[in-house]
């Protein structure tokens, strides 16, 4: 009888996890204050989404290219980037339309 090789599991890491999530909200939020005075001076409701979107889109990106090497830091990469995407484009399309004119 021939024997199956299974590929070996690595063990799952709540820290690594919550590393990856804490960083990835930090960094993401920095980024979308950015996107999202960017998308102020557009005045357009979507292009203010979809600036807003962009920062949890890379992360996303960056979890997948990390998926085999460090899947507990991917995992939390990529639950921050979902919250990120989120929240983003919520804040993008809620400022982006109105913009920022005082008067």
């Amino acid at each position: 009888m021939s024997e199956i090789a299974t590929p070996e599991k690595r063990p799952f890491s709540v820290l690594a996890m919550l590393g990856g999530l804490v960083l990835t909200v930090i960094i993401g939020c920095v980024l979308n204050v950015f996107a999202v005075l960017f998308a102020t001076s557009m005045k357009s409701t979507i292009i203010g989404i979809l600036l807003g979107l962009l920062p949890g889109v890379l992360f996303m990106l960056a979890a997948y290219a990390l998926r085999t090497s460090a899947r507990s830091f991917a995992i939390g990469i990529f639950v921050g980037a979902c919250l990120i995407g989120l929240l983003g484009g919520i804040c993008g399309g809620a400022i982006g339309g109105n913009g920022l004119d005082f008067k």
